[in-house]
């Protein structure tokens, strides 16, 4: 992963972004990619903060490496379209941005617009 603002770094996987948040007590991935990289030594390698995984949506580009958390935030529309069509597993927390907010609460790197909360309204 390469850093590309304090406490943010990106790694890209065939086009799609992999992004870590580093706050104050916990940090945040979002998306885990396309071809099954491990997302966990990549988070690891850059902070020692607990980290959990927050997925854009259910595609499959985005979601390949989520086999290794075992839970993890994402849209609740999303939700099905990750269990039914895309065989995935792991347990889908809903609370998208109530969980961003908290993990990133005391001075995290910078997130993303598509996670504001007038976007999804």
């Amino acid at each position: 992963m390469k850093q590309i603002f304090d406490r943010t770094w990106a790694e890209t996987d065939v086009g799609v972004r992999i992004f870590l948040l580093a706050g104050e007590k916990e940090a945040l991935v979002i998306d885990t990619g396309m071809n099954g990289l491990d997302v966990r030594a990549m988070a690891a390698a850059h902070t020692d903060l607990p980290y959990r995984l927050l997925n854009t949506h259910a595609d499959r580009d985005h979601i390949a490496s989520n086999t290794q958390f075992g839970e993890f935030y994402m849209h609740p529309s999303e939700a099905a379209f990750y269990h039914n069509v895309q065989g995935g597993r792991g347990t889908v927390i809903p609370q998208l941005i109530e969980g961003a907010e908290r993990i990133l609460e005391g001075g995290a790197g910078t997130l993303p617009s598509c996670f504001l909360r007038e976007q999804l309204v």
